[in-house]
């Protein structure tokens, strides 16, 4: 692999990070495979609907 190859490479983890109300950080498990992001997507276009 070049690194052309792998700078064009895009990736993602199932953990994302978040702040509590203590300023806290926390590891939320958020799934990123094809399907729970056109869920994603379509939930967001129905709110824009509204």
């Amino acid at each position: 692999m070049t690194e052309t190859e792998k700078s064009s490479r895009l990736s993602f983890n199932d953990i994302d990070y978040a702040r509590d109300e203590n300023n806290n950080e926390i590891k939320v498990e958020a799934p990123k495979d094809i399907e729970r992001l056109e869920e994603i997507s379509e939930m967001r276009n129905e709110q824009r609907k509204l």
